[in-house]
């Protein structure tokens, strides 16, 4: 038996910027849970950065000439673009002008670089014995826990099987 499920996976708990992470429940004939995670690629993610930077910055350069709903939308985006940023570049994203003010691809490549350096490798299969264990897991693997001080992984997840 075999189901899928797709899961909300929030920054904070604002819920500002989410993700949506494919995720599988495969059952098995043993008592135990185990966690197999899947990652983005680099190009995966530097995508979806661009995707995000130009969110960002079409809403910031263009806030004056936009009507209310396109103003509420793009808005919206660049609220999603900085907590996805936030979360994936801790300790690193100081200052919004640095997203704003400096020509896109210096800011790409600084996001690029970034990115090269705190995506996770891997994450290795985890196995609990409890519900409980799993829960929390899967909880650290999805949401960003306010008192965290290390990056969240959610950004960097494509799949939990």
């Amino acid at each position: 038996m075999l189901l899928l499920t797709v899961m909300t996976a929030m920054q904070s708990n604002s819920g500002a910027a989410c993700t949506c992470v494919v995720t599988e429940y495969c059952y098995h004939d043993r008592d135990d849970f185990i966690v197999d995670v899947e990652l983005f690629g680099e190009d995966e993610l530097m995508e979806q950065v661009t995707d995000l930077l130009q969110s960002y910055r079409h809403y910031h350069h263009h806030v004056e000439d936009m009507q209310d709903e396109e103003k509420a939308d793009f808005e919206k985006r660049a609220k999603v673009a900085e907590d996805t940023f936030r979360a994936m570049f801790r300790g690193r994203l100081e200052n919004e002008e640095f997203l704003r003010n400096r020509p896109e691809a210096s800011v790409l490549s600084t996001l690029q670089s970034w990115t090269h350096d705190m995506r996770p490798s891997h994450i290795e299969g985890r196995s609990s014995n409890n519900l409980s264990d799993c829960s929390s897991l899967l909880m650290n693997l999805t949401s960003e826990l306010n008192s965290s001080q290390e990056i969240a992984i959610w950004p960097y997840v494509r799949k939990i099987k």
